[in-house]
């Protein structure tokens, strides 16, 4: 049992410390970007007190939606992870026509060769690619959709909603789309997953930096969702197709 309980010590202090390194690398980042010297003037650019600052490194969490409207203008993916260009409006991901189509199974419906043709159900609550929006309570099935197998090779554990809003649109996911989601599938490290937090169903991309887990919209008008350790959250599945509606 002492064996245990220090092991379970030793794995608190070392989420904590990568907690604290996590917010002292934001830190760092938003010096660089903005060539300020000392925590001080970090302080001040974020118009805190500097004993915030310090309590924010001490303690391994910080107030995201401040430093997110104050570095407006730098790529929010670059200040949490360190990847990609460092001002909004670099980043060279490519919008794609239809997401989570490989090239070889585009290929495949040039040819017109003949694919299984599977049913899952269609959900009523449409899915916001936008603000987080409360669930409806009438959120049920209310029909089937078709879709080519050779798409998802796991059609029996997956549903179907439709999309609203334009948080997405980066990887081409628009308001009217159908999205097809997979309950089984791992929600991993840069996956697209349907998720309920506290109470309000939303869709974006997983972004993790230390132990803290980010929410990260496809459009640079939205800012990413810190995932918390107080939120109440129910994963759905991960998005693995989205269907085009012209």
């Amino acid at each position: 049992m002492v064996g245990v309980r220090w092991a379970n010590i030793h794995s608190q202090n070392a989420k904590m410390q990568a907690e604290k390194t996590h917010i002292a690398k934001i830190l760092d980042r938003i010096k660089t970007a903005y060539q300020l010297e000392t925590d001080a003037n970090v302080a001040k650019f974020l118009n805190i007190a500097t004993s915030t600052l310090s309590s924010w490194k001490k303690r391994g969490r910080a107030n995201y939606v401040r430093i997110f409207a104050k570095c407006e203008d730098l790529n929010l993916h670059w200040l949490i992870t360190g990847e990609g260009m460092m001002k909004a409006g670099g980043d060279e991901r490519v919008r794609t026509r239809r997401f989570g189509v490989p090239d070889d199974e585009e290929e495949l419906l040039i040819e017109g060769e003949e694919m299984a043709i599977a049913r899952i159900p269609m959900y009523l609550c449409p899915v916001p690619a936008g603000a987080p929006m409360p669930i409806e309570a009438n959120d049920e099935e209310v029909g089937w959709i078709d879709i080519v197998g050779v798409f998802v090779p796991s059609l029996q554990s997956c549903f179907a909603c439709r999309v609203t809003g334009d948080s997405m649109i980066g990887v081409g996911i628009d308001t009217g789309d159908i999205v097809v989601v997979d309950r089984t599938a791992t929600p991993s490290v840069g996956k697209i997953i349907v998720i309920a937090i506290n109470g309000e169903l939303t869709m974006k991309r997983i972004e993790r930096s230390g132990d803290q887990v980010f929410l990260f919209p496809e459009n640079e008008r939205y800012k990413p969702i810190p995932l918390l350790d107080s939120d109440h959250y129910i994963i759905f599945g991960v998005v693995v197709r989205a269907i085009k509606m012209f």
